[in-house]
């Protein structure tokens, strides 16, 4: 039995794992040993990930995405800023987030683009730390979070200019 990072011959059969689902009350939030479910993997198991729903709930998916439950026909959005009132979570870890705070209202380094509100919270401490005492940093969607001067606050709309942004970038 031998482990490959990269393969790139043909091959015939593929490993996969069933994901658990399971709907959470909140935006962005998950319980213990749960995380937010990405849109890939919501479309990959539509059935199941539906099933896990309530029949009129709009659930939040990892990045900002959003998914319908069975009344509104399993309906999976990529990007969805409207506040939701539950999430769909799957069994096991995020995936590892790097943050950095860069200058400029919207502005990312390359390879970095900007944290969503729910991604902020779910990584506040981590997301927090990133940032300047006293800045106020912009997140995707019209959000702003607040550095540890003010207390970590995180807001899905902040329409004032700010002087910094709050970026992110997957690392597996």
């Amino acid at each position: 039995c031998k482990i490959r990072d990269k393969d790139e011959r043909g091959v015939g059969d593929s490993l996969c794992l069933r994901l658990e689902f399971k709907a959470s009350k909140g935006d962005g939030q998950c319980p213990a040993g749960f995380t937010l479910a990405t849109p890939q993997e919501a479309r990959a198991n539509q059935q199941q990930a539906c099933a896990a729903l309530g029949e009129w709930y709009i659930a939040r998916l990892a990045g900002g995405g959003s998914m319908d439950g069975p009344g509104y026909n399993c309906k999976i959005r990529d990007k969805d800023d409207r506040g939701v009132g539950d999430s769909l979570c799957r069994a096991g870890n995020p995936a590892p987030i790097q943050f950095v705070a860069s200058k400029g209202d919207g502005q990312c380094p390359a390879g970095f683009t900007l944290a969503t509100p729910q991604e902020a919270r779910a990584n506040q401490q981590q997301a927090c730390a990133a940032l300047g005492e006293w800045y106020i940093a912009r997140l995707a969607g019209g959000g702003s979070m607040d550095g540890p001067g003010y207390n970590c606050k995180i807001r899905d709309k902040d329409e004032r200019g700010v002087g910094d942004s709050l970026c992110k970038k997957y690392l597996n």
